[in-house]
């Protein structure tokens, strides 16, 4: 598991955000929520914080997203397109802090 290999950045879900999941699973599934007992829930979103290796641009990205991609991959870490350098592998991709700070030691 992902979660394993790297640290990973546990964010709370504002009232805000939990009033707007509620309002989107009930405009766009018909899904009764108890908004009231919804708000009360701590909800946590985990992040994993990825590292470009060509020109440090960093983000940090949703572990759902990542741990489907590598599932799917056959990389031994996350690696993703660089939405600021680049979108190939040869001009910048992003890869966990942890690989960073490894490969520029």
């Amino acid at each position: 598991m992902i979660e394993n290999q790297f640290k990973i950045k546990r964010i709370k879900v504002t009232d805000e955000e939990k009033r707007e999941i509620a309002l989107y699973y009930l405009e766009k599934h018909s899904i009764p929520v108890d908004l009231d007992a919804y708000l009360k829930m701590e909800i946590f979103e985990d992040f994993l914080e990825m590292k470009c290796v060509k020109c440090d641009y960093s983000e940090d990205i949703d572990l759902d997203v990542i741990s489907d991609l590598y599932e799917l991959g056959d990389d031994p870490y996350p690696v993703l397109s660089c939405d600021k350098c680049g979108h190939k592998r040869k001009s910048g991709y992003l890869v966990p802090l942890e690989i960073y700070n490894a490969k520029k030691k």
